[in-house]
């Protein structure tokens, strides 16, 4: 039988003896409410020392902010003296205000370039970029601003001269498209990459030719440009003036022997291209490498191709005969078998391609001999009908072949001139219509 008195609870264990100490000999036992008081005086010490940074702190960046925000006002004012008195006070020149620029590319865009100049002398970081998609360092801004003096300063104080937008464009490409060419010999006087490729491939003398400025594109050849480098798509600088119906660009650039036998990457030569420019493919080009990064990533059409598509949609039977005379073959077929003849649209331009060698597709000649029994169109058919025959005889066959002779020249009316052929003779090799 169970012990009835087992099932009683035990009493706790005793509790532990407090600390004790000596006094004066004698053992003292110490209050457990003194060490809880002194532990708790310590947490509100390290909370008031905490406080009072974090105070500290927020204070600084209030001042710093403010400070930021006059130099903004500053800078678009144009006052220089209200500017140093900030950069005195401690406001950080490298800052980013207008949350995505700096106060030094800012000076620059604002047009004040006596701020400018002063912020890169006060230690400004000359290679800090934008924080958007454009990613323009100061260097790009100097130039597109057209800021000689700040270019010239930049490159001494350390501005990397190769440094690459959001386009993967460089300075010297700015210079190109923004047309200064005493910035641009800067830029390659300090070791400007000539040939340097955009994320579509292209360099600045593309850019040069598709915005006509002359005087851009010859400082660039001269100084050593690829003349012929081709781009993603296939295209040369001579596609792009011609493209943009261009002329003087095409004859400068035809002057230092531009290659006019080069084909694109869908298999056209500069021919049909002059023939056809607004075709699909082609359009498509234009806008996959517009200088514009926005338009460029959306295929938006720039200003100067909308007034291409308005003012220059007509003829371009001038350019049409600066390539025939530099010796363009106007009988090349392209991958998808068709020759320029094929793609023209114009009477004068298909008689001009005809009339040196362009072969007519006898399926031309059939549809053309039921249109003149019908009465339509019966000049350009009878002029067609005998040009056929023409391009049957031994004399014409002679003509093409003299023609495409000379084309090395790269001016093959020049040539014809000095051939020791009687006057006549040397007429019919330099009929073009």
């Amino acid at each position: 039988m169970a012990n009835p008195y087992s099932m009683i609870p035990q009493p706790p264990p005793p509790p532990p003896p407090l600390p004790t100490s000596f006094h004066n000999g004698n053992q003292v036992q110490c209050s457990p409410s003194f060490s809880s008081i002194s532990d708790g005086e310590n947490n509100q010490d390290t909370s008031s020392q905490s406080k009072v940074s974090c105070f500290k702190t927020h204070s600084s960046k209030c001042k710093q902010k403010e400070l930021q925000f006059h130099l903004v006002g500053a800078i678009e004012s144009g006052n220089l003296v209200q500017v140093q008195k900030l950069v005195n006070n401690g406001v950080n020149i490298d800052c980013i205000i207008l949350l995505v620029k700096t106060p030094l590319i800012h000076a620059m865009e604002q047009g004040q370039e006596h701020i400018a100049s002063y912020l890169i002398s006060s230690g400004a970081n000359t290679n800090k970029a934008e924080r958007n998609a454009w990613f323009r360092h100061p260097l790009h801004t100097a130039v597109f601003k057209n800021m000689y003096n700040i270019v010239l300063k930049l490159l001494v104080h350390g501005a990397v001269i190769e440094a690459q937008d959001g386009n993967g464009m460089t300075p010297l490409t700015y210079s190109a498209i923004y047309g200064n060419s005493e910035i641009t010999k800067l830029l390659v006087s300090y070791g400007a990459n000539l040939n340097h490729e955009d994320f579509v491939n292209r360099i600045a003398l593309h850019f040069a030719a598709e915005r006509n400025l002359l005087d851009i594109a010859d400082t660039l050849i001269r100084l050593g440009s690829n003349i012929d480098h081709q781009d993603k798509y296939g295209w040369s600088p001579l596609f792009g003036a011609v493209m943009y119906n261009h002329i003087e660009m095409v004859q400068l650039l035809l002057s230092r022997r531009a290659n006019v036998q080069l084909l694109d990457y869908g298999g056209d030569g500069i021919m049909h291209l002059a023939c056809s420019r607004f075709r699909r493919e082609k359009v498509f080009v234009v806008l996959s490498t517009s200088e514009d990064l926005y338009k460029r990533k959306r295929r938006i059409p720039t200003l100067s191709f909308q007034n291409l598509c308005v003012k220059f949609r007509g003829s371009n039977i001038d350019i049409i005969h600066c390539l025939i005379d530099a010796g363009a073959n106007v009988c090349l077929s392209n991958f998808e078998g068709l020759t320029p003849l094929d793609l023209c649209k114009e009477q004068n331009v298909m008689k001009s391609l005809v009339s040196v060698g362009s072969p007519i597709d006898p399926g031309w000649i059939q549809s053309a001999t039921l249109c003149s029994e019908s009465g339509e169109n019966t000049e350009i058919i009878t002029w067609l009908l005998e040009q056929f025959q023409l391009q049957q005889r031994l004399i014409f066959a002679c003509k093409v072949a003299i023609r495409r002779y000379l084309s090395f020249t790269g001016c093959i009316s020049s040539a014809i001139q000095k051939l020791p052929l009687p006057n006549a003779m040397k007429d019919f090799l330099q009929q073009v219509y």
